[in-house]
């Protein structure tokens, strides 16, 4: 402040009168000429020997206020205006949000009436296929009748039809007359010991699920979601690859006695599907050269020179309609996931 007293008192000074008045160096001079500059109380001023003018400090101090007046509402204006920006992009980004939820559909059918109306509109509506998974308990004699209406009605216009049971299910009359019934129509029927729910898909773009899996008559839920029914698409199928056909009951004799490991026998299986190599490879994760050395060691077991040649012995041997833990009793669970067929398949890619 020396500096700044000796300004007001000489406004003629120069560099040269304060490194001698004040015993200053020139570099310490110089930065508190910048010092005083920065806090507005030298001004510039071409008509001084020092090139600066001492400012009153009233003046100088209004003067830096304005300034950070000024610097504060250039703050302001520009978090106003990111405020802004931020909430038009939250709201674009919800409403994108919700046109995404908005397109997964799913639709809640409390009633009889209204599980009965969406079934019979599906029913008409289906144009390749009918999936469906019966889960415990059993439905009673009007709902099968009801599903044999529909079938009638599916197989009639070139839909197949594909449902599992549970394998308890075949030892009631009424059902049992029930799978005669259907599959004299053309219905493909398969048993499984043991279901976790019901459910129904048709064509890959729509499927009903339960409300409550331990309460199938509590309600539904009717799913229009590709993803969500693709992925439905693939539990079925893993299902039906372990299902046992209708027909076979009888139990295992000599004849039938092949076994394999469980991959063998989910490769077979999905081979049998009509599956490709390389779509076999990837559901069980291996390589297709991997692959072709399971089925060769197959057909080297069975004596045989084509995969042709194996789905035939296969087929005569009843091995195709035998559950998959029957072909390979070392696993307690089931083969990997694929599709099945009920006709005498051949092994191919």
């Amino acid at each position: 402040m020396a500096l700044y007293r000796l300004a007001c008192a000489d406004p003629a000074w120069t560099e040269d009168d304060v490194i001698d008045r004040l015993d200053l160096t020139r570099d310490q001079v110089r930065s508190a000429v910048a010092a005083l500059a920065a806090l507005g109380l030298f001004s510039p001023w071409e008509a001084t020997p020092s090139g600066y003018l001492a400012v009153d400090p009233g003046a100088a101090c209004a003067r830096l206020l304005a300034t950070q007046d000024e610097q504060f509402e250039g703050y302001r204006r520009h978090l106003t205006a990111t405020s802004q920006a931020l909430r038009h992009l939250v709201a674009d980004f919800l409403g994108l949000e919700s046109a995404r939820r908005e397109a997964v559909s799913i639709e809640v059918l409390n009633t009889r009436e209204q599980l009965d109306a969406t079934l019979n509109n599906l029913t008409l509506l289906v144009r390749r296929v009918t999936c469906a998974l019966h889960s415990a308990p059993v439905p009673p004699p009007d709902s099968f009748h009801r599903s044999l209406t529909r079938i009638e009605a599916l197989v009639a216009r070139g839909v197949r039809s594909r449902s599992i049971y549970l394998e308890r299910f075949a030892a009631i009359p009424y059902v049992a007359e029930y799978f005669k019934a259907a599959d004299e129509i053309g219905a493909e029927i398969r048993l499984l010991p043991h279901l976790p729910l019901r459910m129904l898909i048709y064509d890959d773009t729509t499927a009903m699920l339960p409300i409550d899996p331990v309460d199938s008559f509590a309600g539904a839920l009717l799913i229009r979601d590709p993803a969500l029914v693709m992925s439905l698409s693939a539990f079925f199928e893993h299902c039906w690859i372990d299902a046992t056909p209708l027909h076979a009951t009888a139990a295992p004799t000599e004849s039938t006695a092949f076994t394999c490991t469980p991959q063998q026998s989910a490769a077979l299986r999905m081979m049998a599907s009509g599956l490709k190599d390389e779509v076999i490879a990837r559901r069980l994760g291996i390589s297709p050269r991997t692959l072709s050395r399971l089925v060769a060691e197959v057909m080297e077991r069975l004596e045989v020179g084509s995969r042709f040649e194996a789905g035939a012995k296969l087929a005569h041997l009843g091995w195709f309609q035998r559950p998959a833990v029957e072909q390979c009793p070392e696993v307690s669970g089931g083969a990997e996931a694929g599709a099945g067929t009920q006709q005498e398949p051949e092994v191919r890619a």
